[in-house]
């Protein structure tokens, strides 16, 4: 048997992902928002909404308290979830990012989307686009 917990999204819940050093998880949907969750008591400790920009893709820094989160017009905000504010923006895609990743020590933020385009950003530093890789023509 089951129970629901709560419900919160509105409409699609496009991903779903587990904080490595914490006991949460982060939920991002269609309804232009991501909630954070706690994993002990399942009740709902953050939101953040982008207005009008659905959120596709998200992923939890390795060791810090920030969440990168990847968004349907192609830009990449990482989250302070400590201070629940915007901690850096890039727009490294023309259109929507399907996959966002820390390398695992988490010096690198790398993020793909349909355009074709693998990002790297620089996430130790400034959030700069180092490199771009792009899919060839078929």
């Amino acid at each position: 048997h089951y129970r629901t917990i709560t419900r919160s999204h509105h409409g699609a819940i496009n991903h779903i992902s587990c904080d490595p050093t914490n006991p949460e998880m982060a939920t991002c949907g269609e309804d232009s928002t991501v909630r954070i969750w706690d994993l002990q008591t399942y009740d709902q400790i953050l939101d953040f909404s982008a207005r009008a920009d659905a959120v596709v893709s998200h992923c939890y820094h390795p060791e810090n308290y920030q969440l990168a989160v990847g968004f349907s017009s192609g830009a990449v905000r990482v989250f302070d979830l400590m201070n629940t504010s915007v901690d850096q923006e890039v727009l490294p895609h023309s259109g929507p990012v399907t996959q966002v990743v820390f390398s695992p020590d988490g010096n690198f933020l790398y993020s793909a989307a349909e355009d074709g385009q693998v990002a790297a950003i620089d996430a130790q530093r400034s959030f700069n686009i180092v490199r771009v890789a792009v899919t060839a023509e078929p």
